[in-house]
């Protein structure tokens, strides 16, 4: 069972997720912090900004993917297993700031489904 925490930024979701780790639950990290953080050594902290603008279906593309890979890496052991955030998340960004999300990103949203 695959059980997503979703949430305004800095509401708690990842201290949760933390201590549900700690309680030896299986966690999946938030896919945006790891893009995030590999654009900042690639372009620094203001060229990964503005590379984020610049190219956003792009970055959109790349967290839905690395959200998968994240999720399709943990193995079933029959007890629930929490994720920060999940590729519906990016839909919902696409919507916030009034874009269509590409057909790709809606795809990746809906397979595999969550609980």
């Amino acid at each position: 069972m695959k059980i997503i925490l979703t949430g305004a930024p800095h509401s708690g979701k990842t201290t949760l997720l933390q201590e549900l780790k700690r309680r030896d639950y299986q966690i999946v990290p938030e896919a945006a912090i790891i893009i995030i953080t590999e654009l900042n050594e690639r372009f620094g902290l203001k060229g990964s900004e503005q590379w984020r603008i610049d190219n956003f279906h792009e970055y959109q593309i790349l967290i839905a993917e690395k959200q998968l890979s994240l999720e399709e890496d943990v193995t079933d052991s029959g007890k629930p297993i929490f994720i920060d955030r999940g590729r519906v998340d990016n839909v919902g960004y696409c919507r916030f700031f009034n874009t269509a999300p590409q057909h790709h990103v809606e795809q990746l949203a809906r397979i595999p489904r969550y609980h």
